[in-house]
């Protein structure tokens, strides 16, 4: 994942693992790593993003907002105001296969 996310930040050729998804967290430090670019240019290598430990409600929605994959979260009993939401049709979010 290193490897794809190196190349993306440099404009370079993607190196793309062979691997059905990356599992990361939503920030390293002070850089964003789920960002709208990282999450599409994994979804053009057919590669998803499963975002991890994301706790916080806003957060929730940035990373549905961002095409995330799958959300890991230590307060999944906050998750069906988003799962009943139109805005996480289509996402994958509410068991649906992409």
């Amino acid at each position: 994942m290193v490897a794809f996310y190196v190349s993306l930040m440099e404009g370079s050729d993607l190196v793309v693992p062979p691997v059905v998804a990356f599992q990361v967290p939503a920030t390293f430090g002070d850089v964003d790593v789920v960002t709208v670019q990282f999450v599409e240019a994994a979804h053009s290598a057919d590669v998803a993003v499963h975002v991890w430990t994301i706790n916080d409600d806003a957060e929730m929605v940035r990373m549905i907002d961002r095409g995330v994959d799958g959300i890991v979260s230590d307060r999944p009993t906050r998750w069906p105001q988003y799962l009943s939401s139109e805005s996480v049709r289509g996402t994958g979010l509410v068991g649906e296969r992409r």
